[in-house]
């Protein structure tokens, strides 16, 4: 019924067909199946990433990154990264479980983690590029800014601003996402965050 699903299958057959190797299908009943089906209708809505070209240029300025946090394999940027969910090479599943002190790092989290992964880094005196939109009024932002003086905290040792940046993003598996879209409809900001001293 799908073409790339028959392409799938094709490419399958024929690798079996080269290799001589015996493939059997069984088919098995939806309520025999439950745990795989569960796992088959997760659906990451924050799999959306950072531009190569953009990466590089930071890796270049503030780097070498050794570690990538929150990403997957499809949109990581460095060997050694974190994942939400098992994918293939992923180093560790869930970023708050080890210290990053040991790494310098490329953190692009869900807008959600923001504050976490900040309050993070301070417990761990870890380092990094935190890539985060410019929303005043998000509740990470008096994290980000002095509310008296307007300046960036003391730990925020250098930043980059892009304006409605276009092509900066690559979007991930929601086409509805506000990152898919080109231009992004906000500023966003890349953090040189360091706790070390």
């Amino acid at each position: 019924m799908k073409s790339e699903l028959q392409d799938i299958a094709l490419d399958v057959f024929n690798i079996c067909l080269d290799n001589n190797i015996v493939l059997e299908i069984e088919w098995i009943p939806r309520d025999k199946n439950i745990q795989a089906d569960e796992l088959s209708k997760i659906f990451d809505f924050d799999d959306w990433g950072v531009s190569d070209i953009i990466f590089k240029y930071f890796d270049r300025l503030w780097g070498p990154f050794n570690c990538d946090l929150f990403a997957d394999s499809r949109n990581k940027k460095v060997s050694r990264f974190s994942s939400k969910f098992f994918t293939p090479g992923t180093s560790v599943v869930d970023a708050f479980a080890y210290d990053w002190s040991a790494f310098n790092n490329w953190i692009v989290p869900p807008i959600y983690l923001i504050t976490r992964v900040i309050n993070y880094m301070l417990i761990c005196k870890a380092k990094g590029a935190l890539v985060i939109p410019k929303w005043k009024s998000a509740v990470y932002w008096p994290m980000i800014v002095n509310r008296l003086t307007y300046e960036y905290k003391d730990y925020i040792k250098d930043f980059r601003e892009y304006r409605n940046p276009k092509s900066f993003f690559i979007k991930g598996s929601d086409e509805n996402s506000i990152f898919a879209k080109q231009p992004f409809n906000s500023n966003v900001l890349v953090l040189l965050v360091d706790f070390t001293t």
